[in-house]
């Protein structure tokens, strides 16, 4: 089954609206206790992974420097029956900071310049699920 995804993130350049997104991961988890299985944490979640192919300007890297709050979205697609492509999950993400920016140049490759960048956030919902909400100290 084919996989696509789309990355908006609003109040950005329109470059990021609907960009094809190579690589994504996110994590919702606890520390447990091995020996007992007792759950040691509340549930911690909140930063995402992605990679782009680069573009041409520097709105990201503008992000990240400036430190504004970005809401946006993920969407993952998978093939249909007819062959077209339906929205299979969402990802939708609230005030989120760009706190990791890197650019890979690899000639070796057919993909020459990806962008890898990470956004912390302080909402994360998946689908229909309830909305994550990381409490954030402002000390």
């Amino acid at each position: 089954m084919a996989y696509k995804a789309l990355l908006t993130i609003d109040d950005l350049d329109t470059d990021y609206d609907g960009i094809h997104v190579h690589y994504c991961e996110f994590e919702f988890s606890r520390r447990i206790d091995i020996k007992t299985g007792h759950v040691l944490s509340n549930v911690q979640a909140g930063l995402i992974h992605i990679t782009i192919d680069s573009t041409k300007n520097a709105s990201l890297l503008d992000w990240l420097l400036r430190g504004e709050q970005k809401d946006g979205t993920i969407i993952f697609k998978t093939d249909s029956a007819d062959g077209s492509m339906v929205t299979s999950k969402k990802l939708i993400f609230a005030y989120g900071k760009c706190v990791d920016y890197r650019e890979v140049f690899e000639s070796s490759t057919g993909n020459a310049m990806r962008c890898h960048f990470s956004i912390w956030c302080e909402e994360i919902r998946v689908g229909d699920s309830v909305p994550y909400k990381v409490i954030w100290n402002d000390e």
